[in-house]
């Protein structure tokens, strides 16, 4: 219940069936870690206990690179740099919606946006009244 279309139907689909694709489990990571600021430990521990495909080495690997902690930075350990920050949320979105760019993984696993239209499925916080009153399905 993050809000965000596509991380919702990820984290329903791992849920629900145990397994998520690898573009699923990259971007859900990337927003866990670089939007929501939360520790990759907290989503290596949440894989492991939801994935039917889970494997330590495969699991902990995949997560130390999406959180960047694989190698040292240039700024300093442990800092993000602000810019970087910035191009990896522009390539969550862009990711999203080269994953499911018609809105049909979202739609599959998040019932409650079937009928918004493809424009606004990735970003429902953009529809104006109006567009939320011919859609039947009201944010906020």
């Amino acid at each position: 219940k993050t809000g965000v279309p596509y991380i919702d139907a990820c984290m329903r689909e791992l849920h629900e069936t145990g397994w998520l694709a690898y573009k699923g489990r990259k971007t859900a990571g990337f927003f866990l870690v670089f939007d929501l600021g939360v520790d990759w430990r907290v989503g290596a521990f949440h894989y492991e206990d939801e994935l039917l495909d889970y494997d330590f080495a495969m699991n902990y690997g995949n997560w130390v690179t999406v959180a960047k902690v694989d190698k040292p930075r240039n700024w300093g350990e442990g800092e993000v740099n602000p810019e970087e920050k910035h191009d990896e949320m522009r390539w969550k979105l862009s990711a999203e919606k080269t994953n499911d760019p018609t809105g049909a993984y979202i739609r599959k696993w998040v019932p409650e946006l079937r009928s918004v239209e493809d424009r606004f499925i990735h970003t429902p916080w953009e529809m104006k009244e109006e567009d939320m009153a011919t859609c039947g399905c009201t944010i906020g």
